[in-house]
Formats: structure tokens, C-alpha cells, sequence
């Protein structure tokens, strides 16, 4: 019995030493070292393989490589600082810019004419042609007339220019056509009992309308003179020139170009004139803006002192509006210096812009 428990022991023992053995081996093979060498392809060229270098690693291969690599960030510290130089270079150049854009305006402002000068300017234009033989249809239509008035009216106001005697006749006194600036003037019923009617309007087709206007119109007239207009007797009167114009339209075709032009005309000018006539100031047209000057200085005094104005001449009328221009411009001619001095050279006149510090 004890001998069998003695194997036992012995036989566990022999197991047991086994096992310790057989485990600093089993420790070696999970630490061995294994090598792995790298695995060369070499492509094929041919019959035979085309050889193929291995670079290994040495020293002067790591040196070369942190030389690389401190040479390009210097590089890039280089390039970082040139652009904030150029970004500089760039701001400088930009406020240069707008100083320059800056001084440019100063300039431009500062030669750059007002609006009054350039209203003035283009006054003394208007004036220089209105007295140098200006066409006959501004002469007729009043246009340069006032633009003498007016330097004829700024001479006396500032200068205190009277001139030299120019005499009109009382005729072409009668024949100006004046306005206050709200109409056309009187125009043809400044002679209403001679309308001075063009043939073309004389013949039958016409005659109902001219009867009755040259019926009503002394009438009119009359009663606006005197203080007492006829409302009905304007309203027909109004009328029947609005029936004319219209008749007149309708037998175009049954009529020359030339007579229809000037019987248009007249038509017209007949119905500028109504306009004056049932203004409520058509009164002053026979008494307080009636003109009894005798020369060109009286008559510049009187448009004056009434505030009038030259309105277009009246068909019949032309040659006494080009008499009267030529006497206003003999009186202009006599003007000072002063008056007629040319504002052209100090419009043009550019100054230097201030020099840059």
C-alpha cells in the first residue's frame, strides 16, 4: 500500500519536472528574433533579370535630409516676409492713389464754373449774336431783341448807361408786340379793324368764319379797353377761330403748301392773341403798357419801369421788328468796356493745382 502511493508521488513528480522544462523553451520560441529581409522585384528584360539597386541607410543620407528640410522652411519664412513686403508696397501705392484722386478733385472743383457763372456765360453768348446780325428769325420772333433789352437794362442798372439819342419812328413804336411773360401779347388785335387777313382765307369757303371775327373782334377789343368784357362775346369770338383753324385743316388738300402755311400761320397767331385777350391783365395792354417812346432810350426806360418784355412781331410786321433791332443795336455799340466784357478767358481759365509735398 505504501509502496503503490510512493509511485504515484514519484510519477507526479517526473510529470511536474517535465512541465518546468518544457517551458523556458516554450518563453524562448515566443521571444525569438526573426528577420525579415525585404523582398527584391526584378523586373524582367529580356531572357534575363535587369539588376536593381537597394539603398540602405547611412548617415549622410539623415544629414542631407534635415538640411533639406531647414533649408526650405528658411525659404518659406523668406517667402512669408516678401509677401507682407509686397502687401506694404501695395497699401503704399493705394493711398498714393487716392491723394492723387483727392488733389484731382480739389482741381476740378476748383476751376469748374458755378452755375451762375455758366448761366452768365451763356448770357453773353446769347447777347454777342443777338448784336452781331443774328438771323431774321430771331429778330421776328423777339428772341434777340430781349437779349439786348436785357444787357441794355443790366448796363443802366450797374453802370448807369444812358447812351446816345437814337430816334424812332411812331410807327415802329406802334408795331411792337410787348408781353409781360404770361402770353403771346396782344398781337393782332393790337389793329383790330385791320387784321391784315391773308387771300387764301378770303375766298368763299372761308366766309362765314371771317365775317363774324372781323364782327366781334373791334368789339371785343373795345370792351376789354374799357374795362367791361362780354364773356359770350369772347367765348363766340374764341369759338369761331377754333371753327377757322378746323375748316382750314379740312381743305388742306384743296390748297398750295405756301398759302396753307401762311393762313395756318395766321390762324394761329389769332389764337395766341385770343389768349392775351381773356387774361385778366389784357386791360393793360391799352392803357398802362401802351409805349409812347420816341427813341431807343425812352423805350428801354419804359419796358423797364412797366416790366415788358418783346413779344413776336405780328404777320405784316416783320420789316419794323429788323428796323428796331438795327436802333437797339446802334445804341449797344456805345456801351462802356465794362458792360461788354467777355467772361469767356476767366470761364476757360484753368488755375495749377497745388503742388504735392
Amino acid at each position: 500500500m505504501i509502496s503503490r502511493t510512493r509511485t504515484s508521488l514519484v510519477g507526479v513528480g517526473c510529470l511536474a519536472a517535465a512541465l518546468l522544462l518544457s517551458f523556458p523553451a516554450t518563453g524562448a520560441a515566443q521571444f525569438r528574433r526573426t528577420i525579415v529581409r525585404p523582398t527584391v522585384v526584378r523586373p524582367v528584360w529580356g531572357p534575363t533579370f535587369a539588376p536593381v539597386s537597394v539603398n540602405y541607410f547611412n548617415t549622410g543620407s539623415y544629414l542631407h535630409g534635415t538640411a533639406a528640410v531647414i533649408d526650405a522652411q528658411g525659404q518659406y519664412l523668406k517667402n512669408v516676409e516678401q509677401a507682407f513686403l509686397l502687401r506694404e508696397q501695395v497699401r503704399a501705392a493705394q493711398l498714393e492713389n487716392r491723394r492723387q484722386v483727392f488733389e484731382q478733385h480739389r482741381f476740378e472743383r476748383a476751376n469748374t464754373p458755378s452755375l451762375e457763372e455758366q448761366r452768365e456765360f451763356r448770357r453773353q453768348q446769347e447777347f454777342w449774336r443777338s448784336w452781331n446780325n443774328p438771323p431774321l428769325t430771331e429778330v421776328w420772333s423777339g428772341r434777340a431783341l430781349n437779349n439786348l433789352l436785357r444787357a441794355l437794362q443790366q448796363a443802366r442798372r450797374e453802370h448807369g448807361y444812358t447812351g446816345a439819342t437814337v430816334p424812332l419812328d411812331a410807327a415802329i413804336v406802334q408795331r411792337i408786340n410787348v408781353t409781360s411773360g404770361t402770353s403771346s401779347g396782344l398781337g393782332m388785335f393790337q389793329t383790330p379793324n385791320d387784321l391784315g387777313w391773308p387771300l387764301p382765307l378770303l375766298t368763299e369757303k372761308f366766309e362765314p368764319e371771317v365775317k363774324t371775327i372781323r364782327q366781334l373782334a373791334p368789339e371785343v377789343v373795345k370792351q376789354i379797353a374799357a374795362g367791361k368784357p362780354d364773356a359770350q362775346a369772347l367765348d363766340k369770338l374764341n369759338q369761331t377761330i377754333a371753327q377757322l383753324r378746323t375748316r382750314l385743316r379740312e381743305n388742306v388738300r384743296e390748297m398750295s403748301s405756301t398759302d396753307y402755311i401762311a393762313s395756318l400761320r395766321f390762324v394761329n397767331q389769332l389764337r395766341d392773341s385770343m389768349r392775351a385777350l381773356q387774361s385778366p391783365s389784357a386791360a393793360n395792354y391799352f392803357d398802362a403798357w401802351t409805349l409812347t417812346a420816341r427813341s431807343v432810350g425812352e423805350l428801354i426806360e419804359q419796358m423797364t419801369q412797366k416790366g415788358l418784355q418783346f413779344a413776336p412781331a405780328v404777320i405784316g410786321n416783320e420789316a419794323y421788328y429788323t428796323a428796331l433791332h438795327d436802333a437797339l443795336a446802334t445804341y449797344t455799340s456805345g456801351l462802356p468796356w465794362e458792360s461788354l466784357q467777355d467772361i469767356r478767358a476767366r470761364f476757360f481759365s484753368v488755375n495749377q493745382p497745388p503742388a504735392s509735398k
